[in-house]
């Protein structure tokens, strides 16, 4: 444990409530885009910009996407190897069920503009049921690796074709 020498404690990710469980991509810009687990129903993001003065990460904006989640849910995001257009795509899995009901999983497709912001191009339907904490990964082949809460303490791990999400 190096007691934070190389890391610190950040204040919340959003200035109007709290924000915890955050996911982070790295995208082409140098920015970084957090995503976190919040009070609200849609996907909200904040970008981090180098602040040299500082010689650290600054928070820039909060922006609301206005695609829907469910309320104080984990998610999880990832920058896809691969662009579409020439624009970055981000994947974003969560629950999307009404209220705090972690129900009828999801994984988004977004392409990331030239002005930053995020455009919804697809969105692949995981289950109807329980959704919880989830985790994406990209596989060497490309297509997208799964795991989720489907049920208490229960864990399901499946494998989707990048077709599928794109």
């Amino acid at each position: 444990m190096d007691k934070q020498k190389q890391w610190h404690r950040t204040s919340n990710a959003t200035k109007e409530q709290w924000s915890s469980e955050a996911t982070a991509v790295l995208l082409k810009n140098g920015n970084v885009r957090c995503f976190y687990r919040d009070q609200r129903t849609t996907i909200h993001y904040t970008d981090y910009i180098w602040n040299t003065e500082q010689n650290n990460y600054v928070p820039f904006n909060e922006t609301d996407t206005g695609v829907p989640k469910t309320y104080g849910n984990q998610l999880s995001a990832i920058l896809y190897s691969q662009s579409q257009g020439g624009k970055e795509l981000i994947l974003i899995s969560t629950a999307t069920g009404e209220g705090r009901n972690r129900t009828k999983g999801v994984i988004y497709t977004f392409s990331v503009e030239p002005d930053g912001q995020m455009q919804l191009l697809h969105q692949y339907s995981v289950n109807d049921g329980k959704f919880g904490y989830s985790c994406l990964c990209e596989m060497q082949d490309g297509n997208i690796a799964l795991l989720y809460e489907h049920d208490d303490a229960a864990i399901t791990f499946t494998t989707i074709s990048i077709n599928d999400v794109l």
